[in-house]
Parts: C-alpha cells; sequence; structure tokens
C-alpha cells in the first residue's frame, strides 16, 4: 500500500497540477468546450494565434478543431508555455506559465492576468504550488 501511495504522490507534480487547474478553470474538463467570441476551443480553450505561435516557430500545422484532442490540446500547452519561457529567458514557474497562458508571452507582467492566477491558485489541489 506504501508503495502505491508513494507512486501515486510521483505524479503530482506541480506542472500537473498547473494543468489540472487550468482545465478546471478553462473548461471545467468539457473536452468539447467552446468559447465563440474568443474561437477557443478544448479543454484548455485555445485560440488560434496560439497554434499561428506553434507553426511558425516549429513549422508544424495542426488544424484548431484537433484541439478537441486531450493529447494534442497539452502537447499544445505544454510546447507554446515552453516556447515563451524560454525564448524569454524566464523563471520557470507556475506563475509565469499560467500568466502567458492567459495573456500571450507578455502575459507574465500584465496586470490583467492577475485575476486568472489566482483562480488557478485557487485551483490547485495541493495549495499554492510556486
Amino acid at each position: 500500500m506504501l508503495n502505491l501511495l508513494i507512486a501515486l504522490l510521483s505524479l503530482i507534480t506541480p506542472e500537473n497540477q498547473l494543468l489540472q487547474a487550468q482545465i478546471r478553470v478553462e473548461s471545467s474538463f468539457n473536452t468539447f468546450a467552446l468559447h465563440k467570441a474568443e474561437n477557443s476551443k478544448g479543454l484548455l480553450q485555445i485560440r488560434p494565434i496560439v497554434l499561428d505561435d506553434i507553426e511558425q516557430f516549429y513549422k508544424i500545422k495542426i488544424a484548431h478543431k484537433e484541439c478537441y484532442n486531450p493529447k494534442i490540446a497539452i502537447w499544445i500547452w505544454q510546447t507554446y508555455l515552453d516556447l515563451w519561457i524560454s525564448r524569454q529567458n524566464l523563471p520557470n514557474t507556475l506563475e509565469n506559465r499560467a500568466r502567458i497562458w492567459n495573456g500571450g508571452p507578455s502575459g507574465w507582467k500584465k496586470q490583467s492576468t492577475l485575476k486568472y492566477w489566482n483562480k488557478i491558485q485557487a485551483n490547485l489541489i495541493i495549495g499554492e504550488l510556486k
């Protein structure tokens, strides 16, 4: 039993916690969520501008409808955040990642993304992970 508990706890990484909190906030775990006004789709409410950035930097094309696929959506989330954290040489914190997801590449410094970050923090399973 202890080995199972240790194995399960090893899956609770800060990044997994962030992903889970963002999915809860963005779509309430609805794989087919659609926000027509923002043209955002899927678990992570991916907008076309995110796909444009990935296409430009990685030279791959992803159809917007693919954002309904959870595996692809999570890959996009990871790739986009890694791209902008590294290109801007930012500390790889949960806060920076969440605020970039909400406000684009410069979201980490926008006052407008603090409210989103507060929502994410409130949805982290293990309190405040930074």
